[in-house]
């Protein structure tokens, strides 16, 4: 045990300009290492009788950094001093060690010689370097610490994830890490007021581009990681993720700041981001964020969060500053896609729209080829929403050439619109390609300044479209007249389910129309508002369907309603086509 000592100090008093008040000299105060000495007293204002209190208070929470002085490039253990961390662990006697280092760069060795803890303090001044050409350092059983350092994991030949191999709990803090990335492979992971700056050298072809990286390797899987107060720097687009592994994950206090700039990184664009994540299963997530930042990221193309994101699988819980969330979009193979939440159709259409960046790949297929299925009834009532294949701008139109599967689900109280001059097409889908089936829609609120219907406002010619067994049940679909080139045009095709379409190979099958109101100018009707000779239109019902006359600019001067065309199923046959059903049809006045 260290031995008391007896010292002379002073304390004196300045004033804000800096000008001594009082000095106060104390003589023979006993002190001793890891020992608290407490003087008591009215020291500010006169010298009287004090008190000294000795008291083992160093190892409390706050009084537990043991000031020692270690030669550079030294480690002090259990009083002696080494070269090497590999022969301070060599001559740990029990399970437990604790490493002091001085100044300077010390090497990992390749083993922890099977102690059950080791702890290595850096007192700030120090680096602590992965072994070169060892793929995991074995640490099996042990409570590995690291606290006060700088690591550098720099790349290692045979090995994208260094990591203490079957540790039981890896503990970071005040640590920076520098050139690489932390891939833990113990049970339980703890990050504390630490810095992760990723090397700017990584690239698209390492595991390095991540700061910080959880998956099932060589026995490691970390149950359960909390990560407070650290910032996370990187240029790679993404700051931790997370592939094949059962992970609990908790970040309080977080920054995630990201550097990046082009255009190749978008797909990867949210600070935590997923792979093959499973709601039930073996790769289960649970992702906790309070008081988290983020800078400079843009979301991944299925998240609505720039924060999170499931790259591929479903996530069992987020919370998000205590506020549950629901995965908008899950996909398992990127052509098969479920929506889960009203945040969904909006990516769908953005994908559609936009094109979407995947794996460093800018896509704008237009999803062909993908199927889109509704997982859950969707409420869209006060969400912002661009129909899905929006600015035909031109014929033929290349729009969603994907399947869309409804399942069943309704989609409530949508509003959708477009004004596209001259080439305006609103609904759940603007511009369609592709194949709709078995979706409700209920309460829609579709306006347009041309096409306009509840599921397509407009399919291409001979496309082999399908619309088949959907509903729209309750709202309005207006198309209203526009001038175009300084004369009055459109304000036309308008129809329950399509705005135009059913030309040869395209059809509107099986679907049904229910307490609408349709307004247009002319070619509108409850089902289909143009449709081609001989319309591809069988099976669909129509009931309680109200057809209004918007004759306010009659450019085509029908004069009357009765020129106008409009029919009580298809906007350019009078009657109700032959196999279709239409009953209490309010026709135009």
């Amino acid at each position: 045990m260290t031995q008391k000592e007896l010292v002379n100090c002073s304390f004196e008093v300045v004033d804000a300009n800096g000008q001594p008040v009082n000095t106060l000299t104390l003589s023979n105060l006993p002190v001793q290492r890891n020992y608290r000495t407490n003087i008591y007293g009215a020291l500010l204002t006169s010298q009287v009788d004090y008190t000294i209190e000795i008291k083992p208070g160093f190892n409390e929470p706050g009084f537990d950094h043991e000031v020692v002085d270690i030669p550079a490039g030294k480690i002090m253990m259990g009083g002696q001093l080494f070269e090497t961390i590999g022969d301070a662990l060599a001559a740990v006697s029990g399970t437990d060690a604790e490493l002091m280092l001085g100044e300077g760069t010390f090497i990992l060795p390749a083993t922890f010689n099977a102690l059950a803890s080791v702890s290595i303090d850096g007192a700030g001044v120090a680096k602590v370097v992965y072994p070169e050409g060892v793929a995991n350092i074995d640490a099996t059983g042990a409570a590995v610490t690291l606290k006060n350092v700088t690591f550098s994991t720099p790349a290692i030949a045979g090995s994208n994830f260094p990591g203490f191999s079957n540790a039981k709990t890896e503990t970071y803090d005040n640590v920076n890490f520098v050139d690489g990335c932390l891939a833990p492979l113990c049970e339980e992971l703890v990050i504390r007021n630490s810095t992760f700056t990723v090397n700017p050298e990584a690239n698209l072809d390492t595991q390095y581009k991540y700061a910080l990286s959880f998956r099932y390797r060589n026995g490691g899987k970390v149950q359960k990681g909390t990560i407070t107060d650290t910032e996370f720097i990187t240029h790679m687009g993404t700051a931790v993720t997370a592939y094949n592994c059962a992970t609990d994950l908790t970040f309080e206090g977080c920054r995630f700041t990201n550097t990046f700039s082009g255009d190749a990184l978008k797909d990867a664009q949210s600070a935590v981001v997923y792979a093959n994540a499973q709601a039930t299963g073996e790769f289960k997530h649970t992702l906790v964020m309070n008081n988290c930042s983020q800078t400079g990221f843009l979301g991944h193309y299925l998240s609505d969060s720039k924060l999170w994101a499931a790259k591929t699988g479903q996530m069992l819980s987020v919370t998000i500053d205590g506020v549950e969330q629901v995965q908008p979009v899950v996909t398992t193979d990127r052509k098969n896609f479920t929506l889960h939440s009203p945040a969904a159709l909006g990516i769908i259409a953005k994908m559609v729209n936009e094109g979407y960046w995947r794996d460093g790949v800018f896509a704008a297929d237009r999803m062909s080829g993908c199927t889109v299925k509704l997982a859950a009834d969707i409420d869209m009532a006060g969400v912002a929403f661009t129909p899905i294949g929006v600015n035909i701008n031109a014929y033929p139109s290349k729009h969603f050439a994907g399947t869309f599967d409804g399942q069943g689900h309704t989609i409530s109280n949508l509003t959708a619109s477009d004004n596209t001059s001259n080439y305006a097409a609103a609904g759940l889908f603007g511009g369609l390609v592709g194949k709709v089936s078995n979706v409700i829609l209920r309460d829609v609120n579709i306006s347009s300044t041309h096409y306009a219907g509840g599921i397509a406002g407009y399919v291409d010619n001979e496309t082999g479209s399908v619309i088949s067994d959907c509903q729209v049940i309750g709202g309005t679909i207006t198309s209203t007249t526009e001038l175009v080139g300084g004369s009055w045009d459109n304000g036309d095709k308008a129809g329950g389910i399509l705005g135009y379409g059913c030309v040869n190979k395209d059809a509107v099958t099986g679907c049904h129309v229910e307490n609408v109101t349709i307004k247009a100018y002319r070619h509108f009707a409850p089902i289909v508002g143009y449709a081609g000779t001989p319309a591809n239109v069988t099976g669909n019902t129509a009931a309680n369907v109200t057809l209004v006359w918007d004759g306010t600019n009659d450019y085509k001067n029908f004069g009357t309603v009765d020129n106008v065309p409009f029919g009580e199923i298809v906007g350019n046959v009078k009657g109700a086509l032959a196999g279709n059903t239409a009953t209490s049809i309010t026709l135009p006045q």
